[in-house]
């Protein structure tokens, strides 16, 4: 099994002229679309009813046992659909597909360090999580937030309400660089004319803009920290 990430698209060749700006590297397969950052794999999926999320490719039916619910959506694919607590959708995908391979090569985003999802009800999005693999790492839920990683290397930070003072998207990617390190990577976005979502300066007591946060053609976040 292997976990990647879903975005939908309003525009294929738009979508894919923008991860190719980021300095993504792109890959089509069987008439399937994918990104890669070197560490984590985007399916670009052209279905209108396709939706952001998270997708575990090749889920067995142990694990869809476990978590399958009223709530949960099996479509004609045989892929089980639900959602957790930020709405984000989250795909089990019983027929595995094929993932091209990607060169470990950092984009112009810097050092991918996994998905941040925004959360009512941060105790009830670990406990589904849990379910699917995941175990805490980092954090704490009294303090609004927890860092969870899948046996399969990939990573989750879930934040709790009122904690993040910039617009988020559910899910987004992150990025942390360091001080120094942000600086340039921001820098370098600015001179290949990349647009920014947001600005932010809400952690920087100049006001200067130390942080940045992208969207993709359907509005996939990407957040530039210098965490």
């Amino acid at each position: 099994m292997q976990i990647l990430l879903q975005v939908n698209t309003p525009n294929l060749e738009k979508s894919i002229a923008f991860y190719n700006q980021i300095g993504f590297q792109y890959k089509e397969l069987y008439e399937k679309h994918f990104v890669s950052d070197g560490k984590n794999v985007i399916y670009i999926n052209e279905a209108k009813t396709a939706r952001a999320g998270i997708v575990f490719n090749g889920a067995n039916m142990q694990l869809i046992d476990a978590i399958t619910s009223k709530y949960a959506h099996t479509n004609a694919n045989r892929e089980t659909i639900l959602a957790d607590p930020s709405g984000t959708f989250i795909y089990l995908v019983q027929d595995e597909f094929q993932i091209p391979e990607f060169v470990n090569k950092n984009s112009l985003l810097g050092n991918a360090a996994g998905v941040s999802l925004e959360m009512v009800d941060v105790e009830l999005g670990m406990k589904l999580y849990t379910n699917l693999g995941f175990s805490k790492t980092q954090g704490d839920l009294t303090n609004g937030w927890v860092l969870l990683q899948h046996f399969t290397g990939f990573g989750l930070s879930i934040m709790a309400p009122n904690a993040c003072p910039h617009i988020f998207h559910n899910p987004s990617l992150t990025y942390f660089n360091g001080k120094e390190g942000n600086e340039i990577v921001i820098a370098n976005l600015r001179e290949s004319n990349i647009s920014f979502a947001e600005e932010i300066t809400a952690f920087n007591k100049e006001g200067k803009v130390d942080n940045v946060i992208l969207t993709d053609p359907a509005g996939f976040g990407f957040f530039v920290f210098n965490d």
